[in-house]
């Protein structure tokens, strides 16, 4: 969810959803730090014809498949309620302490999917869902709200250990609440979004500063707590109801000791858990947003930056074993837990608040990466299931949760990814529209009474079509991202080519007065490259355009089943090396070459006379091994 606000709309979505807060509410809360592009709401996006809307129909069927009373059980029974519910498995057994986690993350998922498809069945599943947390929050009587008992929070306060991340459960159904509220107008979910916020600032202005540094204390760079979500959530908080309280509770979530040396343009991410503090910086950006503070903005905005250049892998995903690297470290930390799914859902969610600020191509490159390595390759095509880790070592594969007995975090952030695809497509700002992913899609933009089709088969072409629907001439500026991986892109105004400086890496602009039925034929050529690892350039991968292309390793050894309960299952198996590469890096066609008839698919010609190996886009895997990564001489 990417809240930002303008002259005319605060958080509330959309005309169909819920109605603009006007301009003079005195719950409206204007920008103070600088905004240039804005998001449409998901409502105004709806996916056409693709492998999105492929994903997005299998995350629906899984969503709506879970019975909510059995995502309630805990929370009932937590509140001394009765419930006949059959107990969920993983991370939501009534054993696990970090249960209920889920039911946040399921709250959200149901809001945006409502958003992006209308579909009125995932408002009334979120009605529901409400309502009977609105009695357990009402049978505890203290605003306290989770599927755990507030002793969680006693131990949490008093020593070290003992608990698991309660703050990361407490953000997580808050702000699906925020989302219920946002996308969905349900008044009962901010209010009792509201209520746990009011109860944990309670607890919170009791304890001495030593109390809260015990809180929120760290091991090394390692978190007891992972609390990072709860600045973000706050802030949404104090943007719909303009109470200042909630602002300066988020900022109890702010750590300085990271926080300034981002902003002095220091990386100090070595050592520390990832997902904790990409959540943390999240809300640094709502507080630059909200306030205009300088610091947090410029430390959110290094914090990218570093991320994305220097502690990130080809695929765009970041992390081993849950831990930042040092920078530039990439091949010497490849294996079997590289790239959280959780981390890449965050740092997409980052990446479009940074957009906002800068409206730079770079990071729409990045997105585009990440969405269609990682985040595509998250899901099983079969089952709608989701990943934890995507390894990256060689020979290995993927693995994804079960339907009721794993519940991980990024089963949780999975359910979410694939419900909010139409987040990033386009931007804008009075004067016109960002095009910023090839994705097939229309856009109704009311305000300005245009809708944009855009048509595509991309990446299998090169090609996007874009229609304008509009009942009067409209001036807008029309920008496209004109990506860094492409050569001699080309545009089209209604079949005539346009002398308008097309360069990679920038946006190619046509501002013009529009009218029904124009079409702009955008061109974006596709080619090989090789990605050189930041610490080893002998070490490879093979891209073109924008996906990764990994190598096909066979079957052999795959086990009968990939939905697994641990995310550890068949972690140490042996896995198959791939094969070290003898090629010219300045001339990839003499030893890569297209498959006739399968579009994006090459043989590779590993040299020393070994057999072809077949290269397929990543995300493209899902029940075979693979090899990313290559030594090549």
């Amino acid at each position: 969810m990417f809240f930002l606000f303008n002259s005319m709309l605060a958080i509330l979505p959309s005309a169909g959803v819920v109605a603009a807060v006007a301009k003079d509410d005195p719950a409206f809360i204007s920008p103070k730090g600088a905004v240039v592009a804005r998001p449409f709401d998901l409502s105004q996006v709806r996916l056409l014809d693709s492998i999105f809307q492929t994903n997005e129909a299998l995350d629906e069927k899984y969503i709506l498949a879970l019975d909510p009373d059995r995502l309630l059980h805990t929370f009932r029974i937590n509140a001394g309620l009765p419930s006949s519910a059959k107990p969920l498995g993983g991370w939501e057994a009534p054993t696990c302490k970090l249960r209920g986690h889920f039911m946040g993350h399921y709250l959200s998922a149901c809001a945006e999917m409502y958003a992006a498809t209308g579909d009125l069945k995932f408002k009334s599943r979120g009605e529901y869902l409400v309502s009977q947390l609105a009695r357990c929050q009402e049978a505890l009587g203290t605003g306290y709200l989770s599927a755990f008992p507030a002793t969680e929070f006693d131990t949490l306060e008093t020593k070290y250990g003992g608990v698991w991340a309660p703050y990361y459960t407490i953000h997580k159904i808050m702000a699906g609440l925020v989302d219920q509220y946002h996308y969905c107008g349900n008044a009962a979910a901010l209010q009792i979004a509201e209520k746990m916020a009011d109860y944990f600032r309670g607890r919170m202005e009791k304890l001495s500063p030593e109390q809260v540094e015990h809180v929120l204390k760290t091991v090394g760079k390692g978190p007891q707590n992972e609390y990072g979500g709860m600045s973000e959530v706050l802030h949404n908080l104090y943007a719909i109801t303009g109470k200042p309280e909630y602002l300066k509770f988020a900022d109890v979530f702010d750590r300085p000791w990271i926080m300034s040396p981002l902003a002095n343009g220091k990386d100090d991410l070595t050592g520390i858990h990832a997902n904790t503090h990409l959540a943390q910086v999240i809300g640094w950006a709502r507080h630059y947003e909200l306030t205009g503070d300088k610091q947090s903005g410029d430390a959110a905005s290094y914090f990218w930056s570093q991320v994305t250049s220097h502690h990130s892998y080809v695929t765009g995903s970041n992390s081993l074993q849950e831990h930042f690297l040092a920078p530039d470290v990439e091949a010497k930390g490849l294996g079997n837990f590289t790239g959280e799914t959780c981390n890449v859902y965050n740092l997409l969610k980052l990446s479009e608040h940074v957009f906002g600020w800068r409206a730079d191509p770079v990071i729409g490159d990045f997105y585009e990466l990440a969405l269609y390595n990682h985040i595509l390759a998250s899901i099983e095509p079969e089952t709608g299931m989701t990943t934890y880790f995507q390894p990256l070592g060689s020979g290995h594969f993927r693995t994804y949760g079960t339907p009721d007995t794993s519940f991980w975090c990024c089963n949780g952030t999975g359910i979410e990814n694939h419900a909010k695809y139409g987040a990033a497509i386009y931007f804008h700002d009075e004067q016109g529209i960002w095009v910023n992913l090839f994705i097939p899609s229309e856009l109704t933009w009311q305000e300005k009474n245009v809708q944009v089709r855009q048509e595509t088969t991309f990446p299998q072409s090169d090609r996007t079509l874009l229609t304008i629907k509009t009942t009067n001439p409209t001036r807008l500026a029309m920008r496209l991202r004109v990506p860094s991986w492409t050569h001699d892109a080309g545009v089209k105004l209604n079949g005539v080519k346009q002398d308008v400086p097309v360069t990679p890496g920038s946006y190619v602009v046509l501002d013009r007065t529009w009218m029904d039925g124009d079409q702009i034929e955008f061109t974006v050529p596709m080619r090989l490259h090789l990605h050189h690892a930041s610490d080893d350039a002998n070490t490879v991968a093979v891209m073109y355009g924008p996906l990764v292309l990994a190598g096909d390793m066979g079957k052999e050894g795959i086990p009968a089943t990939l939905e697994v309960t641990k995310n550890t299952e068949y972690s140490k198996l042996i896995d198959p090396v791939a094969p070290k590469l003898t090629g010219d890096p300045g001339n990839l066609a003499a030893w890569i070459k297209p498959s006739p008839g399968q579009p994006l698919t090459f043989e590779m010609q590993p040299g020393n006379g070994g057999q072809s190996i077949t290269l397929k886009p990543y995300g493209s895997y899902s029940h075979e091994r693979y090899a990313v990564y290559w030594q090549i001489q």
